[in-house]
């Protein structure tokens, strides 16, 4: 039972993007664009809906686009085939930290690890990495990280927690003279059986975001530190929603602002949220323009400042489309969209993963038909006098079909990490690898 069901839930979470996988040969070229706009889509705030504006979008100037070369591979010490290292990745003030979530005991049950890594200059070098105690049951430790500081959060969503079967759990870590000790256990009480609490995680300072897209339509959970005591502070739910929402399947967490993805709700939507006087309300709808029923849009989310970037997979998937990423930008209060990237040809899956930063933007395609077939992309784009361009493809030199290059990406200053997670269904897959680059 707990087999077929912690396979339903990976079905959920990359339902999208095992779709496309086998649909493939149907996806024809595409020019890159990347389109900006002076007056974008407006979200529905606190004071209700506001209107659409519908937005001309025009081509940017064509740019050289580098290729830069990988600066280290990161893989564990001892991999086995099937480990989906490099599912999820964090990266923050020069350390790394890589989940493996398929990472089997002696008796096989997928209790999932972490790993940590360190960089100096251009050196990666392994570091201790939080641990979890947890033989005996499949709990996918490492399907989703975060980490801050000496501050690490890690979900295991398939782990029988205080809900129930597989209701899921999140698990905070700190990190003193360089060793982890895990101070909390972060899981609802009122969570659901089958809610999946902890398929993905944020954190930012002493608060703590994790998503629960299963418990009904979805639900994300803010939880605040206090005297080094973690507490729930805030259910973060959409204003109406329904059981296909998938709410909470990607959160994002900067400050007093929080991103919530629910792709199975229609196209999809991505809700915005910010926090006043340590109350949290949801303040914009975030929702693509032109949109489809399968686009998947909320599948990644990313937030940094005013900046938002929102990954819908399946974009166009049904024509000639390979997916998209949305750039949104706050001014006054109101989040517009002034950018929509797309991938130049068939590179399938492009948005199954984001990152954001300071002027800059990352962007997954796994199951892109780059050469050799399917191995996977990333992109990297760079805002310059408001406009959002294409300046670098993230590629591996020793990538086999379908690796899942692009599974996960993550961005410090002009450092960028890849996750290669080897998931493809239809062949042996390997323990998998993260990528580091210099931008």
């Amino acid at each position: 039972m707990k087999q077929w069901s912690a396979s339903r839930r990976r079905i959920l979470r990359y339902g999208g993007i095992l779709a496309a996988i086998g649909a493939a040969g149907c996806v024809g070229d595409r020019s890159d664009r990347e389109t900006d706009a002076a007056d974008g889509e407006k979200g529905t705030n606190d004071t209700g809906p506001q209107t659409e504006t519908p937005e001309d979008a025009d081509e940017t100037e064509e740019i050289e686009v580098d290729e830069p070369a990988i600066v280290a591979e990161l893989t564990p010490e001892s991999g086995e085939s099937g480990d989906r290292f490099g599912t999820a990745i964090a990266l923050a003030d020069g350390a790394a930290l890589v989940g493996a979530p398929g990472v089997a005991d002696d008796t096989g049950y997928r209790v999932g690890a972490a790993y940590g890594f360190e960089r100096s200059g251009d050196d990666w070098s392994r570091r201790p990495a939080p641990v979890l105690d947890h033989d005996g049951a499949d709990v996918e430790f490492g399907a989703a990280v975060a980490l801050d500081g000496d501050d690490a959060l890690v979900g295991t969503p398939v782990d029988d927690g205080p809900g129930g079967f597989e209701s899921g759990s999140a698990y905070a870590f700190e990190r003193a003279d360089g060793n982890w000790r895990r101070p909390a256990n972060l899981a609802p009480e009122d969570g659901s059986p089958g809610g999946w609490f902890g398929t993905t995680v944020a954190l930012d300072g002493t608060t703590a975001l994790a998503g629960a897209p299963g418990d009904g339509p979805g639900v994300a959970y803010a939880f605040e530190r206090s005297d080094e005591t973690w507490r729930r502070h805030a259910t973060l739910e959409p204003e109406s929603g329904d059981g296909d929402d998938r709410f909470g399947t990607a959160v994002a967490l900067d400050g007093a602002t929080a991103l919530v993805g629910a792709p199975g709700d229609g196209p999809g939507v991505a809700y915005a949220f910010g926090r006043t006087d340590g109350t949290w309300h949801q303040r914009a709808d975030l929702e693509p323009e032109g949109a489809d029923s399968a686009d998947q849009f909320g599948t990644a989310v990313a937030v940094a400042g005013d900046v938002a970037l929102v990954g819908g997979p399946r974009r166009g998937f049904a024509t000639d489309g390979a997916g998209a990423a949305y750039v949104f930008e706050r001014s006054g209060g109101d989040w517009r969209r002034r950018a929509v990237l797309e991938p130049d040809g068939d590179e399938l899956g492009f948005g199954a993963a984001v990152a954001v930063g300071d002027g800059t933007a990352l962007v997954g395609a796994p199951n892109s038909n780059s050469d050799p077939d399917g191995t996977g992309t990333a992109y990297a784009y760079e805002r310059h006098d408001d406009a959002w361009r294409r300046r670098a493809n993230l590629v591996s030199e020793d990538a086999d079909s379908a690796d899942g290059f692009g599974a996960a990406v993550a961005l410090d200053g002009t450092v960028a990490l890849v996750g290669d997670d080897a998931r493809d269904p239809g062949a042996t897959p390997g323990p998998g690898a993260a990528y580091a680059f210099e931008l």
